[in-house]
């Protein structure tokens, strides 16, 4: 597998490709306490090649919204079903309905909209962490050294990525870490949420070579589960694989590992990949 190059950014009136700073800023999600009696939280996009709402924000801002709209609990498990696209450039807006608060555990239901256009909608899980046993996990794999990794842009993680040596789109691990950002719990998961979007789908496209062809191609859904905290700013890697992709659907899934190799949260990923008539 190649190196992976930044996607082109020329459409929608996108004049550079995406910084730290903007990601950054559209997940700085300061959720009114109104939000839980139905008060509609707006939120800001990131720019997008294609014109519509990138689903890694939508990802990331989910988290970020849960965790501020519940004070001392974490995103412990999130669902997400991308219905539109919508359009970066329109106004975006979260619905929130809270379904359960409890001492340890609280559920909400998230729908972003765009005026009457339903977005996306997330149930989110949160959960307050208790004392208990050590915690069981898979042994961890010793953090590559240097030559055994490639730098590598992808146009959705402006910060930095390198590939794990003999990776292929099918089975690969992206070494990353986002050294300027806040000493934030709820960022850095919104942030891991974030980059687990981009891991399979675009990288399915780059080694078909299909991203300069006429094609289609979105997320219909996610899961981000996650065990613990992970300080974003040192190394981690998510490792994913894809078991199965044809009938123009590509599923994927993952572990996020910090740099002991200590597994820190699991994803899943359906999405759709259609090659235009002719293309």
């Amino acid at each position: 597998m190649g190196p992976i190059e930044a996607a082109p950014y020329g459409r929608s009136r996108v004049t550079r490709a995406q910084v730290l700073e903007d990601v950054l800023d559209v997940l700085d999600v300061q959720s009114p306490v109104t939000a839980l009696s139905g008060a509609p939280v707006p939120l800001r996009n990131l720019p997008s090649a294609h014109g519509g709402i990138l689903g890694a924000q939508l990802l990331g801002q989910q988290v970020a919204l849960a965790e501020r709209l519940y004070p001392g609990k974490r995103v412990q498990s999130l669902q997400t079903l991308f219905v539109r696209s919508g359009t970066w450039e329109g106004t975006l807006e979260a619905h929130v309905e809270q379904l359960q608060r409890g001492r340890t555990f609280a559920s909400v239901s998230l729908a972003f909209r765009q005026g009457p256009e339903l977005i996306c909608r997330a149930q989110v899980l949160l959960t307050a962490d208790e004392p208990g046993p050590a915690p069981a996990t898979t042994p961890g794999r010793p953090r590559p050294d240097p030559p055994d990794t490639t730098p590598v842009a992808v146009a959705l993680l402006p910060w930095e990525t390198r590939l794990a040596a003999g990776g292929t789109w099918q089975d690969h691990e992206l070494w990353m870490r986002v050294r300027s950002v806040p000493a934030d719990a709820t960022l850095w998961r919104a942030l891991v949420a974030y980059a687990c979007e981009p891991t399979t789908l675009p990288l399915f496209i780059a080694d078909r070579g299909a991203a300069d062809r006429p094609h289609t191609s979105l997320m219909v859904a996610q899961t981000v589960t996650f065990f613990e905290d992970i300080d974003v700013r040192d190394w981690y890697v998510v490792r994913t694989e894809v078991p199965y992709a044809g009938a123009e659907r590509v599923h994927g899934r993952g572990q996020v590992l910090d740099g002991g190799g200590t597994p820190r949260a699991l994803f899943t990923t359906v999405g759709l990949f259609r090659l235009a008539a002719g293309g």
